[in-house]
């Protein structure tokens, strides 16, 4: 294992993508990914049993720090994918992209040397830019995130305890972290499993949002129809309720506004 105080100026970044016949947005990730100023680096693929071209990605690239395993059975979603990808990992620090979102240039070298240089900071995320498919009810969402991400004397910890105000795609965890914890895989955790990976963290650990617009998530009309299910959004609330007897005065109160806006609103 690769502790904090082995990680120099240049530590390994270990990729993680979970994917699932996606293999043209795949393609555009992996460039994304490749064109990074920051080079040191493997690509984890893992492909949740596939049937398109996305077997010969590897072959496509041509880039020796690009693995691709392929899951031969079914998951029962993507916290079983990362968390098997995990496993797979060498680097000091683990980053996290969906198989459909993009990384500006720069991502992964600004991130680096914010770790670098804090080495109490576990979690480490940046702003989110939202394309394609973008209703209004994603862009409410991404004004509110950014804004909010902004203030910076704001604990992260605080936030997560009213919004995942961390998506997924701009998110680095320190590897040491994630030997001790793993995305819970049981199924009412799945869809949600980030913010509960986030908020087991921030209850003891440092983390920090780069203000810069570093993600490129890509939204599709699937998303933005599971987003404004009630059930969807029901389980983001679960997931924090389970959360409240370990929070203290200040976050117990956000998560119980938080409840209380989603029982009156809607959202």
């Amino acid at each position: 294992m690769i502790t904090t105080t082995a990680l120099d100026k240049h530590p390994l970044v270990s990729i993680i993508i979970p994917t699932s016949n996606r293999f043209g947005f795949l393609k555009e990730t992996v460039a994304s990914i490749l064109a990074q100023t920051y080079s040191n680096f493997e690509l984890i693929i893992v492909s949740d049993k596939s049937s398109d071209e996305t077997s010969s990605i590897i072959d496509i690239i041509g880039d020796s720090r690009c693995h691709l395993y392929n899951l031969e059975v079914k998951s029962n979603g993507p916290s079983f994918v990362r968390n098997y990808g995990i496993t797979k990992s060498s680097g000091g620090l683990v980053a996290f992209c969906d198989d459909d979102d993009l990384w500006v240039q720069d991502k992964l070298e600004k991130q680096v040397a914010v770790m670098v240089k804090n080495t109490d900071i576990a979690l480490i995320a940046t702003n989110v830019k939202y394309f394609g498919d973008v209703a209004q009810s994603f862009k409410y969402t991404a004004i509110l995130k950014n804004l909010m991400n902004r203030i910076p004397f704001i604990p992260l910890k605080y936030l997560l305890a009213f919004y995942n105000c961390v998506v997924i795609s701009s998110s680095m965890v320190r590897k040491e972290i994630l030997n001790d914890m793993k995305f819970k895989e049981e199924d009412e955790y799945q869809g949600h499993e980030d913010l509960d990976l986030w908020l087991r963290i921030c209850a003891t650990k440092k983390a920090f949002i780069i203000p810069q617009y570093l993600t490129l998530y890509r939204v599709h009309p699937n998303q933005i129809s599971t987003s404004l299910n009630k059930n969807y959004k029901k389980k983001s609330l679960d997931i924090l309720r389970k959360h409240t007897a370990g929070f203290n005065y200040i976050q117990r109160f956000i998560a119980n506004f938080r409840i209380f806006t989603n029982r009156v609103t809607g959202y």
